[in-house]
């Protein structure tokens, strides 16, 4: 009976000690289907055969395209051009009188006047500096007029002898300013001015320019054309009353200055 035992016991023992012996294989870790993308930058590294190891950078060039990158603007080029305004003038200006130093040969009277009492309203004639009563320049030509003593003087006039030498004044303008007192605009009816052409037999005039402001005017007269004013011996300008009935009732003085035609 103890033997049956003994060999039992035996039994488990040699079975225990073969279990003990058993070496088990750890199973392998499982990996995930799915395997993640790796990203970043990343320096692989090569072992070559002499165990030496080498570093290889990669060097990645990048283009990137501006999506708000704005349209640059040409600037144009601006080109000016001036606008030059001729300026005209009808005639060219042969004689020009600007009465700087002395009376320039002008007198008062006319060949078709001196024998007319109604035409010696003009008194005295002579140069002027006074810088009060100039337009232009250093003097002017100054004249006395008197209308009111003499009943018969209804005008006054002035003139440049070209007798010696007659000159052409076809179709051309005579401008020249005139200084004005107050109370010869005032006057009415009016006083005008007019130019004339002549010879020692013939005389024309212009069309009437009449006072209406005081102060210095410009006077434009157009000169008559006639048979003969390519021969003109005499140029002058006439001072009367525009009606030239009425009884002439002023007395003063006058300046003319800066005249061409």
């Amino acid at each position: 009976m103890k033997k049956l035992f003994f060999l039992i016991f035996l039994f488990f023992v040699l079975v225990f000690m073969n279990t003990c012996n058993i070496k088990k294989t750890p199973s392998e870790p499982a990996y995930p289907t799915n395997t993640p993308a790796v990203s970043g930058t990343f320096t692989p590294v090569f072992t070559n055969t002499n165990q030496e190891t080498s570093t290889v950078t990669q060097i990645i060039t990048a283009t990137f395209t501006d999506t708000n990158q704005e349209t640059p603007t040409a600037t144009p080029t601006i080109t000016a051009t001036s606008t030059i305004t001729p300026t005209f003038t009808p005639t060219q200006i042969v004689y020009r009188y600007t009465f700087d130093s002395d009376e320039q040969g002008w007198v008062i009277g006319a060949p078709l006047s001196v024998a007319n009492p109604a035409s010696l309203a003009f008194t005295w004639a002579g140069h002027n500096t006074e810088i009060a009563h100039i337009y232009n320049g250093t003097g002017s030509y100054a004249i006395d007029v008197n209308m009111t003593t003499v009943s018969a003087a209804k005008r006054g006039d002035i003139s440049k002898d070209f007798s010696s030498s007659p000159i052409d004044a076809t179709a051309r303008t005579l401008v020249i300013w005139v200084e004005i007192p107050v109370d010869l605009a005032s006057v009415s009816p009016p006083y005008c001015f007019q130019a004339f052409l002549a010879t020692s037999s013939s005389s024309a005039f212009s069309t009437n320019i009449t006072i209406t402001a005081s102060g210095w005017q410009q006077l434009v007269f157009p000169l008559p054309v006639t048979a003969w004013s390519s021969s003109t011996e005499y140029v002058g300008l006439r001072m009367k009353k525009t009606n030239g009935t009425t009884t002439p009732d002023w007395a003063g003085r006058i300046y003319f200055d800066e005249m061409q035609w």
